[in-house]
């Protein structure tokens, strides 16, 4: 049975990193300010980078996901709207959140210098932010998709489930006749056996 609830774990565990990317970002930004505080800046710059950076690796993951999960479906044409709209969404969210990592990697290096970095700090939670608030977005897309493959299983399963309905009772028929119970003659009705 093909499954996409991976996929919501790592969106989440994705959207955690993006926030505590953030608070980092928040607290080097409060460190640069100060003149002998800003020595300790880089520190959490470095480790927000990183978080960013860990944040496009589960979206790339949760990439990886939809495919398995779309192939496993057997590639329904009828979802092939939901698939590629997800697909585009993780990509173009996790290309921003590489370009975002690096940026904070940049900021990082400069950031010991007080007041050098906060512009590029606070241009980078910004669009963090950005990123967080687009997530409910690629799990309302991941939802769609789920939605469509499982409209469409079921409605190749109901053409089925009535044929092994009808090769039941015929076969309760068989079995009944075969039995001894009714006898079939030609021309005439079932008669009952003696």
């Amino acid at each position: 049975m093909c499954s996409i609830g991976s996929l919501a774990a790592q969106l989440a565990a994705a959207e955690a990193l993006m926030l505590a990317a953030i608070a980092l970002i928040g607290v080097a930004a409060a460190l640069n300010s100060g003149f002998f505080s800003a020595v300790g800046a880089p520190v959490p710059m470095a480790a927000a980078a990183g978080l960013a950076l860990g944040a496009a690796a589960l979206l790339s993951n949760a990439l990886g996901v939809a495919q398995v999960y779309y192939e496993c479906a057997g590639r329904p044409s009828a979802c092939s709207d939901e698939y590629y709209a997800l697909v585009a969404a993780l990509i173009a969210q996790s290309a921003a959140l590489l370009a975002l990592g690096a940026a904070a990697g940049v900021a990082a290096a400069s950031a010991w210098i007080p007041g050098a970095g906060q512009v590029a700090m606070w241009v980078i939670i910004g669009l963090l932010l950005a990123q967080v608030a687009l997530l409910p977005s690629v799990i309302a897309l991941s939802v769609a998709l789920a939605n469509c493959v499982e409209g469409v299983a079921s409605s190749r399963a109901e053409p089925l489930l009535i044929a092994a309905g009808v090769t039941a009772v015929l076969a309760w028929v068989f079995v009944y006749a075969v039995s001894g119970r009714v006898v079939l003659r030609p021309g005439k009705g079932p008669t009952a056996s003696r």
